[in-house]
């Protein structure tokens, strides 16, 4: 959060770029591995990625990651569609509750592609978590 919020780059020992990235790493781990603590981890990042109002997308520097931040949403998105449960299927289709605020921070072409595309994981997690379900 600090690293989104000041202004200066030198004050923080890691560039904020370097710590999303850092970050999104973890997630795909967390999907790998899976387990409760995994998915517990996921989804309260999850619950951060897809609020608009929330602090990520609310610091001085967020704008300048906004590509990186909505990178890091789908990411959690792939990763509840493996080791999610099926009633956080309700919880993926906030994404599409949101989209169109998610979408206010920004309006060009770039990032409404970038939304398209994670309303499609969403729904291929959705699907995969289904899928998983009938499995068993």
């Amino acid at each position: 959060m600090e690293s989104l919020n000041t202004g200066k780059k030198n004050i923080v020992p890691f560039p904020a770029d370097f710590l999303l990235k850092l970050e999104r790493e973890v997630y795909i781990f967390l999907s790998l591995t899976g387990g409760l603590t995994s998915r517990s981890i996921l989804l309260s990042a999850f619950k951060h990625y897809v609020d608009p109002t929330s602090m990520l997308y609310s610091g001085k520097n967020s704008q300048d990651h906004l590509y990186m931040l909505f990178q890091n949403l789908r990411v959690v998105i792939r990763g509840l569609g493996k080791i999610g449960e099926s009633e956080d299927i309700i919880i993926l289709e906030e994404y599409k509750q949101n989209k169109s605020d998610l979408a206010l921070l920004d309006k060009s072409d770039k990032y409404d592609v970038l939304l398209k595309r994670i309303k499609d994981c969403v729904d291929d997690s959705v699907l995969s978590i289904l899928q998983k379900k009938k499995a068993t």
